[in-house]
């Protein structure tokens, strides 16, 4: 009686399968994140665009820049060996997130419900102004 042995290319057929399709499925679940992160991100700019005052959201967008920009650069400084005081770029950012926060306390929640519900009434009283001029037409 003669062994047949499986042939190294159908092992290899085999193999090659599989990869293919632990590639695909990783594929689908890194699609899938990123479209999650994106719905996520654009719910999240809608509402601090609609909590927020725009000059108070850029205040704060800007000193997340800076903390960030301070990140980018220790990483450029560490990928070039050189040392550097990590403690007091820790210091920095701790005060940047201080001064966010003390920020966010001291916002003025009454005067901006007051300033959207004026934006909401000025933009409902300009659509009914609106139709009634294009009903008079």
């Amino acid at each position: 009686m003669a062994q047949t042995k499986p042939s190294s290319n159908t092992t290899l057929e085999v193999i090659r399968t599989i990869s293919g399709v632990v590639t695909a499925i990783c594929l689908m679940v890194i699609m899938i994140e990123m479209l999650i992160a994106g719905v996520y991100a654009t719910k999240t700019i809608h509402h601090l665009h609609s909590t927020y005052h725009p000059e108070q959201l850029a205040s704060i967008i800007g000193n997340t820049t800076d903390i960030l920009q301070t990140l980018h650069k220790t990483t450029h400084t560490f990928q070039e060996g050189e040392k550097i005081p990590i403690f007091d770029e820790l210091d920095r950012i701790a005060n940047g997130m201080q001064m966010l926060a003390g920020a966010i306390q001291h916002l003025q929640i009454e005067t901006m419900i007051q300033e959207a519900s004026a934006w909401r009434n000025m933009s409902k009283q300009a659509v009914i102004n609106l139709k009634k001029t294009l009903g008079d037409l």
